[in-house]
């Protein structure tokens, strides 16, 4: 819990890092990247909640989170997500956290040729 809180201490500073959230400053932090897709493509975009099983509970690598998502839909992985906060570990002993359930939101998207 001390490294979660010294994290969140970083957070939109000037020591650490910027989010998007309600400080209209991080906009100015925002970056910009672009990379070469080759079409057609699937994507997932999601907060950290949503790759909490990526990330926290290492259930799947990157690019099966993206397959599984593409094939089963974003409701089984949600699913899963919310399974592990209330079944596997309460009282975020196991994967420490703020709080049991944190947002877990995503966008599954493809692009065609």
């Amino acid at each position: 819990m001390d490294y979660l809180r010294a994290a969140r201490r970083r957070q939109n500073s000037k020591e650490g890092y910027w989010i998007l959230g309600i400080d209209p400053e991080a906009a100015a932090h925002v970056r910009l990247a672009g990379f070469p897709l080759s079409r057609p493509a699937t994507g997932l975009v999601f907060s950290d909640g949503f790759g909490s099983l990526v990330f926290d509970y290492h259930r799947y690598e990157p690019a099966d989170f993206v397959r599984r998502a593409a094939a089963e839909g974003l409701q089984p992985l949600l699913a899963e997500i919310r399974k592990i906060e209330r079944e596997e570990d309460p009282a975020c002993l196991l994967w420490p956290r703020f709080k049991r359930h944190d947002d877990a939101t995503a966008i599954l998207f493809r692009v065609e040729p």
